[in-house]
């Protein structure tokens, strides 16, 4: 089941970061929103951080990887 992505958050790159992450996109087929999530999970799964653990501040919200 697809989560509902509703959140949102401004993300400043220099032209060379937005270059990369535009030819990444483009290679994949994908959005370059898609690819941010992508390697989000990827660094935390990396770091043991993903999925993350239920909290009291995290109650009613599911991690899962996609």
């Amino acid at each position: 089941m697809r989560q509902k992505r509703d959140e949102a958050f401004r993300l400043v790159m220099t032209p060379l970061e937005k270059s990369a992450l535009e030819a990444l996109a483009e290679h994949d087929d994908g959005s370059q929103a898609a690819i941010v999530r992508r390697l989000v999970r990827s660094e935390a799964e990396r770091r043991g951080l993903w999925p993350m653990p239920a909290t009291p501040a995290r109650e009613g919200v599911h991690y899962a990887a996609a």
